[in-house]
This record gives C-alpha cells, sequence and structure tokens, in this order.
C-alpha cells in the first residue's frame, strides 16, 4: 500500500501543534520514577493522561517508553516474578532504548530490550559506549533474539569525560538515573557536545521533578561542561504533568516551511522586519498554535535559519545541523526553492544514525524533486533555482498518472517533508510507507487533508 500525494495543493487555516515528543519521553520517564519511590502504579496514569494525552494519541516513539515504564512500576510495586532477565519491548524508539537504559539499570542486573528491525540496524551498542564507566555493558544476543540487546550490570557512580557522542539520549538517560544512587557521579563534555538542547530540556525536567544538578564549567576550562550530580535524591511527583509538555517545534517545523515556501513564491517585501517575519511563518496561510517561543527546543533555530533564507540573494548561507537534525530534511527542501543561493548544511555525520541514513534519503528526496546538490565531507549543498515555475519531476512513472515515487526509507522525517514538497509539485507524488509518520506525528496526513492537501491510499498494480 501506498499513497499518491496530488501536487499543488493550496494549504491553509488551523492546525494545533502537538505535543512535544522529546519532552513527553522525559515527563513520562519521571512520572514513572516518581510514583516508583512512593505511590501505588495505578495513579501513573491518572497523573500523565488527560488534557488531550492520551495512550491513543500518543507517537509510536512514547507509547514504546510509557509501555516500559507501566511494566517496570509493575514489577517493582507488585513484586512481580519475572523472567531470569527482564525483557522490555521499545520497537523502533531509540530515545526509549537510549533514555531509559542507564533508568532501568538501577533497579536491574541484567534486561533485555527487544527492538524492531529499523533500530537493530542503527547500530544502537557502539551508541550506548558510555555506560561502561558506569558498570552497564550492552551487546546485541544473536542467540535468544535476532533484534534483541542485552544490558548486563547494575548502574553504578562513577565520573566520565565525554569528548564526543554519536547521541545526547544516553547522557540525558544518566542525568535521569545517576541521582537516584546513594553516591555522587560527575560527567564533563566538551562545549559543543552534539545536541545540546536536548540536554537542556532533560536538566529542565528534572527541576520539575524537584531533582537538581548543578551546571558549570570545571576549573580553568571554560569550553567545558561539568554536570555535578548529587546521589540520594528522590522525585517529587508532578501534578499536572500533560499541561507542562510544550508542544513540538520539530514536527510543526513542516507547516512552517509549507508557509515558507507560499511567501516566497509570492511577496517581495524587502522592509519586513524579523520579528514579523516570524510571526508570519507562524500564522500565515496556515496558523500553528500553541508554540512556546521561549522555548529550549533546538528546532526552535528554524525562524532564524528561514530568516536568512528570506534574505539571502547570490550568496551562501551556513546551516550547522548539530543541534536541528530533525530539521534538517525539511530545510533541505526549503533551501531548493530560493533564488539564486546556496544552502550549506554542515556537521550531518550523526544523522547516518536516524531512522534511515538521513543524509542519503534527503539526497535521494531532492534529486526525485530535481533540486540541484552536492555531497562532500559531511556537508549537503544544495543549489535554489526557479523550482517554483517549473519544478519538473523524475523518475516518471505511467502506471500512476506520470507521478513521482518518493522512497521515504521508513523514515517519518522524510515522509512528512515529502508532503510539503507536493505543494510546489508539478507532478504528484507517490510515497512509500507513508505510515511511518506514527512513529512521531500520527496525525499528520489528517492534519494535511484538514489544511486542503489531497491524498489518498493506493493499491499500485
Amino acid at each position: 500500500m501506498k499513497m499518491k500525494i496530488e501536487n499543488r495543493s493550496i494549504l491553509s487555516g488551523v492546525v494545533d501543534s502537538i505535543p512535544s515528543k522529546s519532552y513527553s519521553h522525559r515527563y513520562l520517564i519521571g512520572s514513572a520514577l516518581a510514583h516508583g519511590a512512593s505511590m501505588e502504579d495505578e495513579s501513573f496514569d491518572d497523573d500523565f493522561l488527560g488534557n488531550g494525552l492520551s495512550k491513543e494519541t500518543f507517537s509510536e516513539d512514547v507509547l514504546a517508553t510509557y509501555e516500559c515504564l507501566s511494566k517496570l512500576l509493575n514489577i517493582i510495586h507488585h513484586k512481580r516474578t519475572v523472567a531470569e532477565i527482564p525483557t522490555f519491548q521499545c520497537n523502533n524508539s531509540g530515545s526509549t532504548l537510549r533514555i531509559l537504559s542507564p533508568i532501568l539499570m538501577v533497579f536491574f542486573e541484567k534486561v533485555r530490550f527487544v527492538c524492531g528491525r529499523q533500530l537493530i540496524g542503527r547500530n544502537m551498542p557502539a551508541s550506548m559506549e558510555p555506560l561502561k564507566t558506569f558498570g552497564v555493558d550492552c551487546y546485541s544476543d544473536g542467540d535468544f533474539l535476532r533484534n534483541s540487546i542485552v544490558l548486563n550490570g547494575n548502574l553504578k557512580s562513577g565520573e566520565i569525560h565525554l569528548d564526543d557522542a554519536p547521541t545526547s539520549q544516553v547522557l540525558s538517560g544518566l542525568l535521569m538515573a545517576l541521582p537516584l544512587l546513594k553516591k555522587n557521579s560527575c560527567i564533563t563534555i566538551s562545549e559543543d557536545f552534539p545536541s545540546m538542547p536536548y540536554v537542556d530540556m532533560t536538566l529542565n525536567t528534572l527541576k520539575d521533578f524537584g531533582v537538581n544538578i548543578e551546571k558549570t564549567h570545571p576549573e580553568n576550562d571554560e569550553k567545558s561542561i561539568k554536570f555535578n550530580i548529587c546521589g540520594n535524591q528522590k522525585y517529587k511527583t508532578v501534578q499536572n504533568i500533560s499541561n507542562r509538555i510544550e508542544n513540538d517545534w520539530s514536527n510543526s517545523a513542516f507547516w512552517i516551511v509549507a508557509n515558507f515556501i507560499y511567501d516566497y513564491s509570492e511577496t517581495t517585501d524587502i522592509n519586513l522586519t524579523k520579528s514579523s517575519y516570524c510571526e508570519k511563518l507562524l500564522n500565515y496561510p496556515i496558523k500553528v498554535c500553541n508554540l512556546n517561543s521561549d522555548s529550549l527546543q533546538g528546532d526552535r533555530e528554524i525562524l532564524n535559519i528561514l530568516w536568512d533564507f528570506k534574505r539571502s540573494s547570490n550568496s551562501v548561507t551556513s546551516i550547522d545541523c548539530s543541534n536541528i537534525p530533525d530539521v534538517f530534511p525539511v530545510l533541505a527542501l526549503a533551501s531548493g526553492v530560493l533564488k539564486d543561493s546556496v544552502a550549506e548544511f554542515t556537521n550531518l555525520e550523526r544523522l547516518s544514525l536516524k531512522e534511515s541514513n538521513r543524509i542519503e534519503s534527503t539526497v535521494s528526496l531532492l534529486n526525485s524533486l530535481d533540486i540541484k546538490n552536492r555531497l562532500s565531507e559531511h556537508k549537503l549543498k544544495v543549489y535554489g533555482s526557479a523550482l517554483l515555475k517549473n519544478g519538473i519531476m523524475s523518475k516518471l512513472d505511467a502506471i500512476v498518472d506520470n507521478a513521482c515515487e518518493i522512497n521515504t526509507y521508513g523514515d517519518h522525517r522524510i515522509a512528512m517533508t515529502a508532503g510539503i514538497a507536493s505543494i510546489f509539485s508539478n507532478r504528484p507524488l507517490i510515497l512509500s510507507n507513508y505510515v511511518c509518520v506514527k512513529k512521531s506525528y500520527p496525525g499528520f496526513w489528517k492534519d494535511f487533508k484538514k489544511l486542503g492537501g489531497k491524498c489518498d491510499k493506493i493499491q499500485l498494480r
């Protein structure tokens, strides 16, 4: 089953931004750890759900975290007899696996995660190498299940200096787990540690639960960041958690880029101020509701980047993607409509470990849309063109009305970016595995249709 998206749809209307996936993971974990220490696990549901949040509306990743935590609380509170190795299903959620790994090892000596095929191909054990310093080994278990990862060893207090890491999620997991141990710990990272906004979101969440971690600089080293983690801390229960979860800038980025494309093709107002332009990106022709303009989310930077795109003319705009991996595909698409300008995306190496190799899948999408680009040394240059006038598609398929096939590679960000690409395409698009959006934004296609987009499932002969 595939999806056909009609070209040149005019999107307009109001869309409610959805809860942040990153904050949802963190608040779920904080709530579970508070309830695990002091309350019956049945109240975990009552406290977290409500105010528009329900298990039925969770993305696949958030649901995986929820179910793992529910099983943890069930074991803790009812002292259930478990198999020799407690087994948790994280499906294809890398966030669930990497953040929960150090936390579960506070409670267990050995744990097995069963992963989806897509996740197991992302070399998870290598990304969790820092856990070894804290007494936890991680390895793939080919004897039990092909898609199984085993963690061995109780989490211990310790000190580590991380110069680099494939992801910030293990660090976030350690920051949430180490305060539960008896002894103090210390983690030092380089100032340019990847995805630092996500670490700040973790610290912000911990503060809400009464867990304090000192963030400072080591003595005589202003280029490093040090986290002093006191042990013996307890998570406090927090009321109205669902009201504290900010809405998601990364998933709202698709509608914001649609606004950018419409504006870029229709207006030449060079006297527009930055603040009024950013306001326009959030409101016309699609009004994106309930985003926090002061958010710690790194993807909020998209407004500044699109402002730079707006002002670029016969110039090169450089975009550092180390803190914004989720909006890279849709920004690459946006840069393709720039006139006589080049966008250079740098620090892409960690994108190869996403749901797809997001560097290759983004290049594939651009090529399918005939957007000129050049990839070299973890840098991607995208060359703006008169795309809005003659966006000729390639890879024609006469069976489906001369449409263009887009391979999503099972990557939710690529699928949603393709949806936005349809608004300036001269030909319909055919998407493989369009349901992969459930990973982060289950209602994306519903919202797309509500705003005026035309898309339907098709069965190819």
